[in-house]
């Protein structure tokens, strides 16, 4: 089953059910594959003419442009129904770069079998495009929302752009299981603090730096959140030990992927505290390998054009017990500022 086929399964069993809530604004799971099925384009959104097919039977790219995140979703699903390859450019990518990208695309093409485009972060340098298969996606979403505790009844908190892979994939996954998003433009943490309490959020997906962010400004206790999930930037114990206390009822999973590949690693808060450094041990059906201190990862859920073994040129060993634990990045290159 697709995304669009699971979420047209969803209209037709409980389109009552929220889908998606963006500050006060909610949209229902009818709503959305409505919306979905009447996607207009406007000039938010650029279509790119590949002119090297390269055994794909879709020719066009669709370059959405829009900030807002309904929109940003919404062209992202319709997208894929209507044939385009969807690729939601990041917020701060100025017009010229985006030129730039379309006249690339357009001339070397996208890689067969491609469904959509993602973008790498830009940390190291402008964004690239990477393409995927939906599958690639897809088939490892049951797992990961294993690990996640996600099921139909979660309501999730999150904050960003549906440009960054991390945010967009956690979302399709939260849709792919039948539950609610919760989301706002907002940088203010006593916004996201008044929308956890309003809806009863119990998920909170946030990288580390937003967390901060949380407890530094939330005054009482958040009972309601069940599970903390947190990509792999630095974590200090003082920071879990203060989320620990602001949450008590929370159990943290921290986890460790790359876009070129997925997830790869992930443990939970006492297993980070008992090996200060870790990113955890394994996703099912993943290996990992460390080779003269550079990690390799196997995994059949990675972009297209590369091989299952592949390495990110992170770096890092395996304990005794096959936790991983990450020292850093291959080379001597400091990035600040994006230089």
């Amino acid at each position: 089953m697709t995304i669009i086929e699971q979420l047209r399964q969803y209209k037709e069993l409980k389109p009552h059910k929220v889908a998606l809530i963006v500050d006060d604004t909610q949209y229902t799971y009818g709503e959305l594959y409505d919306a979905i099925l009447s996607m207009k384009l406007d000039d938010t959104s650029r279509i790119v003419h590949l002119t090297q097919v390269k055994e794909t039977l879709k020719n066009k790219v669709l370059l959405i442009q829009s900030q807002s995140f309904v929109k940003q979703l919404v062209h992202w699903l319709g997208a894929l129904y209507t044939g385009y390859i969807p690729m939601v450019c990041h917020n701060e990518m100025d017009t010229e770069y985006i030129d730039k990208l379309a006249h690339i695309i357009a001339d070397e093409g996208v890689l067969a079998l491609t469904d959509f485009g993602v973008l790498t972060s830009g940390t190291t340098g402008r964004p690239k495009p990477l393409w995927r298969k939906e599958e690639s996606w897809r088939e490892f979403f049951d797992i990961q929302n294993n690990i996640f505790h996600i099921n139909e009844d979660t309501k999730i908190f999150l904050q960003g752009s549906f440009s960054f892979t991390g945010v967009s994939n956690m979302v399709v996954a939260v849709l792919w299981a039948g539950g609610t998003i919760v989301t706002t433009s907002s940088l203010r943490p006593t916004r996201w603090i008044e929308l956890l309490e309003r809806y009863k959020v119990d998920h909170i997906y946030a990288l580390p730096t937003k967390l901060r962010l949380l407890v530094r400004h939330c005054k009482y206790k958040l009972s309601e959140i069940n599970y903390i999930i947190a990509g792999s930037q630095v974590l200090d114990r003082h920071l879990m030990e203060q989320l620990q206390q602001l949450c008590p009822n929370m159990e943290f999973i921290l986890y460790y992927g790359a876009s070129e590949l997925n997830y790869i690693t992930y443990c939970t808060g006492k297993e980070w505290l008992d090996r200060e450094g870790t990113v955890g041990r394994p996703f099912p059906t993943v290996r990992i390998k460390a080779d003269d201190g550079v990690i390799y990862v196997t995994t059949k859920y990675h972009i297209e054009g590369i091989s299952d073994t592949y390495t990110v040129n992170d770096c890092g060993y395996i304990d005794s017990e096959g936790y991983l634990m990450f020292t850093g990045r291959q080379g001597d290159l400091i990035n600040k500022g994006g230089i």
